[in-house]
């Protein structure tokens, strides 16, 4: 988790943020663990610290991509809700989550460009080598299963429809099945 807390705050963190607020974050990381409390708000003001120092409140980022304090703790809370209920989780919201992450990828790689160039955030956006996707592909998939869960869980929780298969313009588009797969007749 260390690892993982450290590589997250050299994303998020604004340049200007110091090393004792950066500590806390990374604290407030090692703390979210399944079956212990999630204490959303202590860790968006341990975000809020690190992205926002000077405490402007604005989003960074270009214009359609903004990453704001709420971004990270959404990624966090939906990575836990992931990992507690995998068990769970039937193959057909499985595939679902898989279809969704594919579709951001491919997405992503369209407006990498454009995110790269950008001053402030540009450092998150460095094109991804075949191993770095590869590598992170199950935890960014994780990430992506909690988001699903998330919006079915609180359909007003802000995530939208993209995420939710009965609601995101994605499942109309690629049938009923939801697994992207073409409907057959034997």
């Amino acid at each position: 988790m260390h690892s993982y807390a450290r590589e997250l705050i050299a994303q998020i963190a604004h340049p200007q943020a110091g090393r004792v607020v950066r500590k806390q974050l990374e604290d407030e990381l090692i703390n979210v663990r399944p079956g212990r409390p999630f204490d959303e708000t202590a860790l968006r003001t341990a975000v809020r610290r690190v992205m926002d120092p000077k405490r402007t409140g604005k989003p960074r980022g270009p214009e359609g991509f903004q990453l704001d304090v709420n971004a990270p703790v959404t990624w966090i809370r939906a990575r836990l809700e992931a990992i507690q209920k995998l068990d769970e989780i039937d193959d057909e919201l499985f595939e679902w989550a898989r279809t969704v992450y594919r579709v951001q990828r491919l997405g992503y790689a369209s407006v990498q460009p454009q995110l790269a160039a950008d001053p402030d955030v540009g450092h998150l956006a460095e094109p991804s080598s075949l191993n770095e996707v590869v590598n992170q592909a199950c935890s960014n998939l994780l990430t992506t299963l909690g988001l699903v869960l998330l919006s079915l869980e609180g359909r007003e929780s802000g995530l939208g429809e993209f995420f939710d298969p009965a609601r995101s313009p994605l499942a109309a588009a690629i049938g009923p099945t939801m697994k992207g797969e073409p409907e057959t007749s034997t």
